[in-house]
């Protein structure tokens, strides 16, 4: 048995607050004991506030529930699905931490609905009738700041199989942009669920140019990534949550949208060709989440088994304040639990699912964040049930299954949307993700070379080397890791030895852009400025939003006398990174040297703003403010750089001259 869909047809409904945004009151109150419940005076209320915000024109659902008319001709099936829980679509349990949006109906609309049934389905007075709520027309929000679609249609046919889809979508933004809403818009009712992910490499465009047609299959979505650590999806009746403050993620130029659709033949052919609306903010990021993600490989489960068990764990190495968690399974899951245990033994539930339903996977965020400490370890447990009983298992008789990408293999996942409280936590976490992921999977190349690239960042090169030798010994010709092995190489001062690893790297594979970007900076080493722009020129052309190498470009431009050519480099720069002070102080200065003086003083202020206790940026200001005349504003300024840096002798020369 294929199960396309759920049991029933799709009685969607949207979050608990959305009752307020639809205009309705009250969600019907349980008759008196003894009466006899009606549509007008007891039922309308809990279909308007739960079913309505889906069940109207407009919406992937395949009938409205608007009126006494429609709800009686589907009595019999919405008592069903209400009793079963499998409509309204919210599979977490109560009872353990508060989640926002929770869409579950109480025992006594449960109640209500099947003595409705059981009484004949009475309509009642229409004076008892609520109004019928209203609904924001078209998006939730508002009208999106950007709005984008896929390239081309999808042709989904009538009928066959269940499809995992991904699209990717390019998105046109001249600077970084801070997102703080995405809104999917499905489209068609084929659409079941919508993940979507961001990338701002080019290996989703690498692996879609493999697949004929628009998109390529399966459930891998290729190198993107949830975009700064946030879950972004779209499932039937799923309200759209802006970030919390001060938690945008940030979208790059250049960057691709990645939206994976599974979707579900409706019996007429589809064109399916759902719209991305972005909603961006001013406000940047004051903290950024750091995924943690629980899992297990190790999954072979037996035809007839129904109680096999996967279980994963994870220690916080520092404290992290928990926003969310996404859990994933496949069709054999029947029940999940992700918990805490505390340092001081107490134990607390996240979340647990008794009935886990694959067509309605959902992400959760916490009405209020979760602080845990360092020491507390995260932990799941998933319960498979390969049996015949099991009215989800796709297979007639059961078969052997094992972990793998398609939906009819199994996965096992937690994802936990978690933020440390500073730098050194946010590395500690990604490196202790790493060595999790490597003590269950130590030929794990790549997490090998992800782990030397956190401890690079943190500046333990000896123990990046130690990872990148491991990376290749299982992978000899894997040029990522020999490039970071070249990299770190260069920070201990082997200046020749890492030129001639990068240039092996280029001969293979001449558009590396990370061994170019470091092929510049160990030519600047050997004082070779020519070799040096002809690296970092090469990484442009083939990255052409890649910041570092514009800001080398841009510095080695502006030593060797093109301030000119430099601006446009530090002005690119600045487009991705404008919190970036010395990238301000950069373009300031090349400003300087042309004698554009009103625009330097304001670009060396903004750095300064940025960085009030910036030395370089307090004495150029100095400089530009005592060229363009105000010699009064840049005495001051002097002062404050020499208080900076007393014993600096250009400032001491430059105020001898301003005596």
């Amino acid at each position: 048995m294929n199960r396309a869909r759920c049991s029933a047809p799709i009685l969607g409904i949207a979050g608990v607050l959305l009752a307020a945004v639809a205009g309705c009151s009250s969600e019907g109150a349980a008759p008196e004991p003894g009466a006899t419940p009606t549509f007008t005076r007891d039922v309308a209320p809990i279909v308007f506030t739960h079913c309505a915000p889906c069940h109207r024109p407009g919406e992937p659902t395949p009938f409205t529930l608007l009126s006494y008319d429609d709800v009686r001709r589907k009595a019999k099936q919405i008592a069903r699905v209400t009793a079963r829980r499998l409509m309204p679509p919210w599979l977490p349990l109560p009872g353990h931490i508060p989640l926002v949006g929770a869409r579950r109906l109480t025992d006594a609309h449960i109640d209500t609905l099947r003595r409705w049934v059981e009484a004949g389905t009475p309509e009642g007075d229409a004076r008892d009738l609520p109004p019928l709520p209203t609904w924001p027309r078209g998006w939730q929000l508002r009208e999106p700041d950007l709005v984008v679609t896929l390239p081309e249609p999808f042709a989904l046919p009538a009928k066959g199989p269940d499809v995992f889809r991904n699209f990717v979508v390019p998105v046109q933004v001249a600077s970084r942009r801070f997102v703080a809403a995405v809104e999917i818009r499905p489209g068609s009712r084929a659409v079941h669920h919508a993940i979507l992910q961001v990338d701002r490499t080019l290996g989703s465009r690498r692996r879609d140019a493999q697949d004929e047609g628009p998109g390529f299959a399966g459930m891998s979505m290729a190198s993107s990534e949830p975009p700064d650590g946030h879950f972004l999806g779209w499932t039937a009746g799923k309200r759209v949550l802006p970030a919390p403050p001060g938690m945008a993620w940030r979208l790059f130029p250049g960057s691709d949208l990645v939206l994976q659709l599974h979707l579900t033949p409706t019996g007429k052919p589809e064109q399916v060709a759902p719209r991305i609306g972005l909603f961006f903010t001013d406000e940047p990021p004051r903290s950024m989440p750091q995924p943690i993600v629980l899992f297990s490989e190790a999954i072979d489960i037996p035809p007839g088994d129904a109680e096999y068990r996967v279980r994963d764990a994870f220690t916080l190495p520092a404290p992290v304040r928990v926003f969310g968690v996404y859990p994933h399974a496949h069709y054999l899951c029947r029940s999940m639990r992700g918990f805490v245990r505390l340092p001081d033994g107490a134990q607390r539930t996240m979340f647990e699912i008794a009935a886990w339903d694959f067509d309605w996977q959902d992400d959760y965020r916490f009405v209020a964040p979760l602080d845990l400490p360092a020491g507390a370890v995260i932990e799941f447990e998933y319960r498979f049930d390969n049996s015949s009983a099991n009215p989800g298992n796709p297979s007639d008789p059961p078969r052997r299954v094992r972990f793998g990408q398609e939906s009819r293999d199994e996965m096992a996942t937690l994802t936990v949307m978690a933020v440390p409280r500073d730098a050194a936590g946010r590395r500690a976490v990604r490196a202790e993700g790493w060595r999790a992921t490597l003590r269950k999977k130590p030929w794990d190349y790549h997490a090998h070379l992800q782990l030397a690239r956190v401890l690079h960042e943190g500046g333990d090169i000896a123990a990046a080397m130690v990872e990148l030798q491991n990376a290749l010994r299982l992978r000899p010709d894997y040029t990522d890791a020999l490039s970071e092995a070249a990299a770190c190489a260069l920070r201990q001062g082997r200046t020749d030895a890492a030129r001639r690893a990068l240039e092996r790297v280029l001969a293979g594979e001449p558009d590396h852009g990370h061994a170019l970007l470091w092929l510049g900076r160990a030519c600047l080493q050997q004082r070779d400025a020519a070799g040096a722009r002809r690296a970092f020129e090469h990484l442009l052309r083939v990255r052409p939003d890649d910041v570092e190498g514009h800001n080398e470009l841009g510095m080695l431009l502006a030593r060797n006398g093109s301030p000119a050519a430099a601006v446009h480099h530090f002005e690119r720069v600045l487009a991705f990174r404008p919190e970036l002070a010395e990238a301000r102080n950069n373009l300031a200065t090349a400003l300087l040297e042309q004698r554009i003086l009103p625009r330097a003083i304001d670009e060396f202020r903004r750095a300064l703003a940025l960085r009030p206790d910036y030395f370089h940026a307090r004495f150029n200001l100095a400089r530009a403010l005592l060229a363009a005349g105000e010699v009064r504003q840049g005495r001051e300024e002097l002062a404050k750089a020499a208080a900076l840096r007393p014993e600096d002798p250009a400032v001491r020369a430059e105020q001898a001259r301003w005596r």
